[in-house]
């Protein structure tokens, strides 16, 4: 009866270790999915370009430091749950018309019409129905057609960003953390798990 008792424990032991061998697995594997997809390395080094068109050579997970040198406020803003979140400008660099979306760090509801020399962190973004919205109705106020905007118009829009690099780090520190936690906890468990098979199995023997 003793030896019944005795191997109905250690097959728990033996399940319990698998299981909770799997969750570390898996949250290991999470771990180093969130780490592969969130552009920690573009947000802690930016790409330097120096010129407005060079912006084609990156994607939209890239993040930049460029320098505009004009920028001209469209007349529209970025709206979100009925605040006013950032103002759509455009510039007119190398024959091309490039739009830029900066954001409304101060809530303040005075735009400026014209930036001169303005140093941005930005993410590249590409969204054609709103590129198409704001050329169709820039050309309206330019007195140029649509199709004529359009044809110099840049299919890139550049969003200003402005990491919170302490959260990021912090989270980025955390990630870390449960990466090497969960990879040391699921090699314990199986080590338990072998250890106790093996004792089983001399018992056996």
């Amino acid at each position: 009866m003793g030896e019944l008792i005795n191997m109905a424990a250690v097959t728990r032991k033996k399940r319990r270790y698998i299981i909770y061998g799997i969750i570390m697995a898996l949250l290991f594997i999470w771990g180093c999915f969130v780490l592969a997809v969130y552009p920690f390395f573009n947000i802690f080094n930016p790409k330097q370009i120096k010129t407005i068109s060079q912006i084609s050579d990156y994607s939209e997970t890239d993040y930049v430091n460029l320098t505009a040198e004009t920028l001209y406020y469209t007349g529209f803003d970025y709206v979100h749950n009925n605040k006013i979140k950032g103002h759509y400008y455009y510039s007119m660099h190398d024959n091309k018309c490039t739009f830029f979306l900066l954001n409304n760090t101060d809530n303040s509801e005075s735009v400026q019409k014209k930036i001169s020399e303005l140093n941005l962190t930005a993410h590249i973004k590409t969204d054609s129905k709103l590129i198409a919205d704001l050329t169709n109705s820039l050309s309206k106020q330019i007195g140029w057609t649509s199709d004529g905007l359009s044809s110099l118009t840049s299919p890139y829009l550049i969003c200003q960003h402005q990491p919170n690099i302490v959260k990021n780090i912090i989270l980025f520190v955390l990630l870390i953390s449960i990466i090497l936690f969960s990879l040391f906890s699921s090699i314990q468990y199986i080590k338990k798990y072998l250890r106790i098979s093996k004792k089983n199995t001399k018992r056996s023997n």
